[in-house]
């Protein structure tokens, strides 16, 4: 987990034999490596702050901070702030963040491979996440802001790089995903979200399958 004292093997690989154990700067590179493949973010703006291992200043302020603006999909705005505790023995970290409005096609690229899902139509208005996590877990609250979504859940197909629909299954969802949020009663629902992480994942992947997690529970996806 980010936060923890730089040795010269962790320089060398971001995971060990207990999971992530990298430093700040990995989770740093990480998301500028993302930026850089241009699949995710554009026109990247990061600031970080109070990267140290001294034992004095970290008694004084073991609060690394990083700041985290720029475009999803060169579609909607994004902004966060990661706070990791350094040299705290279960990797602590809250994250907060707000992604701006984006045709629901758009998300394509990330829902078909996080969740086998597509998007056929909707608009999201707007999401909010708060999460605080350790090495292993997070847990927090997500609220997503839609109207007019349809899904189509899909299976991949064997030795091929594509997908089919699945026609029951899509059928099934249509009646019980919720099109929209608020929803008629003009409540807005605001999902409650637990994840446990694959250590052999990392860190970044925590982040996006714990916002993936409230999205599903509040869109009506299992």
């Amino acid at each position: 987990m980010p936060g923890k004292r730089i040795s010269a093997k962790e320089r060398q690989a971001p995971k060990n034999r207990k999971g992530f154990r990298s430093p700040v700067l990995w989770t740093f590179i990480g998301i500028l490596a993302a930026a850089l493949i241009g699949w995710q973010f554009y026109d990247v703006q990061a600031t970080i702050g109070n990267i140290t291992n001294r034992k004095r200043s970290i008694a004084l302020d073991n609060k690394c901070v990083l700041l985290f603006h720029a475009r999803l999909l060169n579609k909607a705005p994004i902004s966060a702030r990661l706070v990791m505790l350094l040299k705290d023995p279960k990797g602590r970290f809250t994250i907060e963040g707000d992604i701006g409005p984006i045709k629901a096609l758009s998300l394509n690229p990330l829902t078909l491979p996080m969740g086998l899902a597509r998007m056929e139509k909707g608009k999201i208005g707007e999401v909010h996440f708060y999460f605080a996590g350790t090495d292993s877990s997070s847990a927090g609250r997500l609220t997503i802001l839609y109207d007019g979504l349809k899904v189509s859940l899909l299976k991949k197909e064997k030795d091929r790089n594509g997908y089919n629909k699945r026609i029951l299954a899509s059928f099934a969802a249509g009646l019980l995903i919720k099109k929209s949020n608020p929803g008629p009663d003009g409540k807005i629902r605001t999902a409650v979200v637990k994840y446990n992480r694959n250590l052999n994942k990392s860190f970044f992947n925590l982040v996006w399958k714990s916002i993936f997690t409230g999205v599903k529970e509040t869109v009506g996806m299992k």
